[in-house]
């Protein structure tokens, strides 16, 4: 789903699109999110709404990784050129979506690739949680 914001005389586009593990089957489902007797994710490739559990909904940030990977909150990431970063948690806040690394190291999402080289999604904080 693509939406259009007009601001002023330009124009500016984004997808807006969730993501949430499905209830019924635990797997995962991409598409426009509702809130409305729970939560409620359209499938667009089921051309359907699924009800999701609450707590694994998270918003595509805008940006992909170098494999084309969409990146969602709560997606972990790295730069596989310096093992040393280590994997970072993306999140939102304060308008905008940043990785957080440590405490101290934070970097905004959307400046990422002026930063780094090659960016990764390693997994994310919803199924590593599930396999605890």
């Amino acid at each position: 789903m693509r939406s259009e914001i007009r601001l002023g005389q330009g124009k500016m586009s984004r997808e807006y699109i969730f993501r949430g593990k499905s209830k019924e089957t635990g797997k995962w489902v991409y598409g426009s999110f509702l809130k409305f007797h729970g939560f409620q994710i359209f499938d667009y490739t089921l051309n359907a709404w699924v009800s999701v559990d609450g707590h694994t909904i998270g918003q595509y940030t805008g940006v992909s990784d170098d494999r084309g990977n969409m990146i969602y909150e709560g997606d972990w990431i790295t730069n596989p050129n310096n093992p040393y970063i280590g994997v970072g948690i993306v999140y939102f806040a304060q308008g905008a979506y940043y990785i957080r690394f440590t405490e101290n190291n934070i970097l905004p999402l959307n400046r990422i690739h002026s930063f780094w080289s090659e960016i990764m999604v390693v997994g994310n904080i919803i199924d590593e949680n599930e396999g605890d």
